[in-house]
């Protein structure tokens, strides 16, 4: 096979939560698209679109988390397999919380978006998201853990492009 041949088996190495964080946050789905559009390298938007990313990875990986044992047996290992439940649900935990901070640190740097710090309002959906597999039985939370953060990515998502548009005006 010639170096152009080969294939990233992204999910099999453990990739997948990178490779979307970076497509659906600060990377291809909104840097890219603004330093082409206004032709400028702006912080302000690579920091901002950053909790996209995050989130969206907090989906895969609870997909994964789910499905870690169907990966197993079929050879592909993901994150989660790589991890195991408990540092794998820590990880989660991890991605939902750190868009809050974030954009509290937007809010700390540039204090014209405060605005924003309405978003803590759904923290307490987020933190019943990051908590709740840690308490409950285990099979029933992780059954029902991607719909919720699915829900979770939807709800934080519209309020962030919300406050965000509120903002730039």
């Amino acid at each position: 096979k010639q170096w152009y041949q080969r294939r990233v088996r992204v999910k099999h190495n453990a990739l997948g939560e990178l490779v979307v964080y970076s497509i659906f946050g600060p990377t291809i789905g909104v840097f890219v698209s603004s330093c082409l559009n206004k032709g400028l390298f702006s912080w302000l938007v690579f920091v901002a679109s950053s909790p996209f990313g995050l989130l969206a990875a907090a989906v895969l990986l609870a997909n994964n988390i789910r499905d870690a044992g169907n990966d197993l047996k079929c050879g592909v290992h993901t994150l989660a397999n790589r991890l195991g439940l408990k540092k794998s649900l820590n990880v989660y935990a991890g991605l939902l919380s750190l868009p809050y901070l974030q954009v509290t640190g937007i809010v700390l740097m540039w204090e014209e978006y405060y605005p924003l710090l309405y978003l803590w309002l759904v923290a307490p959906f987020s933190l019943f998201c990051a908590i709740r597999p840690h308490r409950q039985e285990a099979t029933t939370a992780i059954a029902e853990m991607f719909s919720l953060t699915l829900s979770h990515y939807h709800l934080v998502g519209a309020v962030y492009l919300t406050l965000w548009t509120y903002c730039m005006q």
